[in-house]
C-alpha cells in the first residue's frame, strides 16, 4: 500500500499544497521552500499527533484551519483542526 496523493493547507509555511505521489517520489526544491514541512505534515498525520499548536498554523494565525489529507490507493483520509483552537 502506498500514498497516491497528499494535500496540506495552512500548515506552517504551506498555504496550500497538493501533490500526486507514486510508489517512489522525490521532493526537489530550493532551500526553505517547504520540503521538510511537507514531510513533517505527513509524519503528523500518520502518527496521529495533534494539529492544534499555534506554531503549526500558517503565519501562526488561529483564523485558518489546518488540513492534511492523504489518499492511499483510492481511499481518502483527512484531518483538520477546528477554527479557533489555540
Amino acid at each position: 500500500m502506498h500514498i497516491t496523493h497528499a494535500e496540506t493547507a495552512n500548515f506552517r509555511a504551506l498555504e496550500a499544497v497538493s501533490a500526486p505521489l507514486n510508489q517512489f517520489s522525490v521532493l526537489i526544491g530550493e532551500n526553505d521552500v517547504g520540503k521538510t514541512r511537507f514531510l513533517y505534515a505527513l509524519e503528523r498525520f500518520f502518527a496521529g499527533k495533534k494539529l492544534e499548536y499555534k506554531s503549526d498554523r500558517l503565519k501562526q494565525s488561529i483564523e485558518n484551519n489546518i488540513r492534511i489529507a492523504k489518499a492511499m490507493l483510492g481511499i481518502r483520509y483527512a484531518r483538520s483542526t477546528d477554527r479557533g483552537t489555540p
